[in-house]
């Protein structure tokens, strides 16, 4: 035997070899790559993926023993997800059917900026905000649908089968609302009276 010099790469080939395969075998494990049809995106997941594995293995390394002998990887990915959600902030409002007169929604403004009475926000009718905060529905009236004509099982609480078929009652939609607070509001009713009454100091 013999003791030769070897270059430096070679040498950190030898210490390092099979390391391309450990983390491809680690990103397989909880892979995020979708079916696309634009490359972009999946070069975006195998980055994502990159990172994730990357951060799990530095993290071994700063702190040895921190996480369990097995499933170690998991563990990481699940203190990871929760890290994440705690630290989030909704930046929009949740998805939901109306609004409603939160004070977060209206401006605390004096009521000649407001205006004297509701004016159109926009061609699409919206639930008044007043009436949904309040619990008012809207009220049926038998003579403005046609004789003998069926009630959809969508406008319903009843099963089809039932004969207590039950118009599903919503809060009254419409056009009008505050300029300045952006909120739907009825043009008749105390609609408009609760709302001012709402921006007062």
């Amino acid at each position: 035997m013999k003791e030769l010099s070897i270059p430096q790469f070679i040498d950190m080939y030898n210490h390092f070899m099979g390391g391309v395969d450990q983390a491809d075998q680690l990103r397989s494990y909880y892979n995020t790559q979708r079916t696309h049809l634009k490359s972009w995106k999946s070069l975006y997941h195998f980055l994502l993926d990159t990172t994730v594995t990357n951060c799990y293995k530095l993290s071994t390394k700063s702190v040895p023993g921190y996480w369990p002998t097995r499933s170690a990887h998991k563990a990481f990915r699940e203190e990871l997800v929760d890290a994440l959600f705690n630290h989030g902030e909704r930046l929009t409002k949740p998805p939901g059917p109306v609004n409603t007169m939160e004070d977060a929604d209206i401006h605390k403004a004096p009521a000649e900026e407001h205006g004297q009475r509701p004016v159109r926000l926009g061609n699409k009718q919206r639930s008044c905000a007043a009436c949904v905060t309040a619990g008012r529905k809207t009220k049926i009236k038998p003579e403005v649908r046609k004789p003998l004509m069926e009630l959809s099982v969508n406008t319903t609480q009843k099963s089809r089968d039932s004969k207590e078929w039950v118009r599903r009652r919503r809060p009254p939609k419409t056009k009008l609302g505050c300029p300045l607070c952006n909120i739907h509001l009825c043009a008749h009713g105390p609609c408009w009276q609760e709302h001012l009454d709402r921006i007062k100091p």
